[in-house]
């Protein structure tokens, strides 16, 4: 082969086109392999751009994925609370589409606001299978044993012991503190049980403050009941800790004694029942009978009459008269400030005003039958300086004509000048009638006196002042 290139053979026309042609080696072999390598780059670099381009629209594809993932649907009866970088930037988002920085950027935690609850109902009850914690206590009572390793009681204040079962609902009302002290974990068990925690110490703190005997009567309205310390106790360690948790109520919904004991609390409540209604009773009778005796003059009437037994005891004698004033005035129905309480006119009703009526009626009585009495007098004695013997001879006879008159007094009329042998009998019908008359006076006599005795006895108090130990 020579270094000129060489001119093809002449093909004759009958054959056909060639499909290859050779180029002639080029006489510098750095120029030959250039001419080839530059469609290639080209092909490279138009790959190469095109997947640049594609990487670009892929990031900006997956950053744009990324931001939508953070949108999230908060639902009804849920809040929401977003993060970034593990800070709060909102504790309280309402329902609806929100959105935060997804992670590992931010978070949006969506929490339940609606109730909860929680039974504390195996923790001071007697040891029993799961699922059996509802078991009547008549049930319960035939285990005469107390296990203290097996069966849960309560310590009371005074060393006795109780069951009791418990139910709490409590609120996520601080989400802030929810979420960064307590967030809970698949389904809430770790905040369950931080619930149970505390309340299980909170009704042994307010236990350990209550006799067997509050324990098993209060109900939960009483004021200082074991419901209401245990439910300020356990809030206040809720409170503590910065939960966020509130509890909303916290209810006893089964307590007695333990086992062995029963029939004899039963009988001690049983006895303690009776007691109070008859203090009860006892208190409406002395509501009645006050109402009935003074009216609403009644408390302000004893508060003041034990005043005046402690002045007399003292031998104040100035108290004694104010005290006695004041008395006086309610009794009358006067208005009046004692001890800077007003006091209304007319609050004395009753057996007292009946009282005090009916001796202003004798009292009018007797001052009108004395002036009569009197005007009489004047009246005979300025007859008698006149005429001494008209007067006396009138009295004479108005007095036998009075002395005829009585039932028991009979008249027989003789003829003038005959002499007349009268043998005098007591009329059977005239001693009857007397008889009876006696008695009826002397009945109605005996039952006024028992009247005004009851009557007296209603008032009478006893003597001496009344000290704080004898109440």
């Amino acid at each position: 082969m020579s270094d000129s290139p060489s001119t093809p053979p002449p093909q004759p026309a009958s054959h056909r086109s060639s499909s290859v042609v050779l180029r002639q080696r080029s006489e510098s072999p750095g120029a030959d392999i250039a001419s080839r390598m530059d469609p290639a780059n080209q092909s490279l670099a138009d790959a190469l751009r095109i997947t640049y381009r594609l990487v670009q629209f892929s990031m900006v594809a997956l950053l744009v994925l990324f931001l939508v993932s953070g949108f999230k649907t908060v639902n009804e009866g849920e809040r929401g609370v977003r993060l970034l970088f593990g800070k709060q930037q909102a504790a309280d988002l309402a329902p609806g589409a929100q959105w935060a920085w997804p992670s590992p950027i931010g978070e949006l935690i969506k929490i339940q606001t609606g109730t909860q609850g929680v039974d504390v109902n195996r923790e001071f009850f007697p040891y029993v299978q799961f699922g059996d914690e509802n078991r009547p206590t008549e049930r319960l009572r035939k285990e005469t044993r107390f296990d203290p390793a097996r069966d849960g009681a309560l310590l009371t204040a005074d060393l006795n012991l109780a069951h009791s079962q418990w139910s709490v609902t409590y609120q996520r009302s601080n989400l802030g503190q929810y979420v960064e002290n307590v967030r809970p974990g698949e389904g809430g068990s770790e905040e369950r049980r931080l619930i149970r925690l505390v309340v299980e110490s909170a009704i042994v703190r307010a236990s350990a403050e209550t006799t067997i005997d509050n324990l098993l009567k209060q109900s939960r309205t009483d004021l200082g009941s074991i419901e209401s310390v245990a439910m300020r106790l356990a809030q206040q360690m809720l409170d503590d800790f910065g939960t966020g948790l509130r509890i909303d109520q916290l209810t006893l919904s089964r307590k007695f004694p333990p086992a062995t004991l029963s029939d004899k609390f039963a009988k001690v409540t049983n006895q303690s029942n009776a007691a109070g209604e008859a203090r009860e009773k006892a208190l409406r009778q002395r509501a009645e009978l006050l109402n009935a005796v003074a009216g609403a003059a009644s408390g302000a009437l004893i508060a003041q009459i034990d005043l005046y037994e402690e002045a007399t005891e003292l031998d104040d004698v100035a108290a004694q008269a104010d005290i006695l004033a004041s008395i006086n005035a309610l009794l009358e129905g006067r208005e009046i400030v004692i001890d800077g309480a007003r006091y209304e006119a007319g609050l004395a009703t009753g057996e007292v005003a009946a009282m005090l009526d009916e001796a202003a009626s004798l009292r009018s009585s007797i001052v009108n039958r004395a002036q009569a009495d009197l005007a009489i007098f004047e009246a005979k004695l300025a007859q008698f300086r006149a005429n001494p013997q008209l007067m006396m001879s009138r009295d004479w006879g108005l007095a036998y004509d009075e002395f005829l008159a009585k039932p028991f007094v009979q008249s027989w009329y003789l003829p003038s000048g005959s002499p007349a042998e009268i043998l005098l009998n007591e009329d059977p019908a005239i001693l009857r009638d007397l008889e009876e008359a006696i008695k009826l006076r002397e009945a109605e006599q005996a039952i006024k006196d028992r009247m005004d005795a009851q009557r007296k006895a209603r008032f009478r108090t006893d003597e001496g002042i009344v000290t704080g130990e004898e109440l």
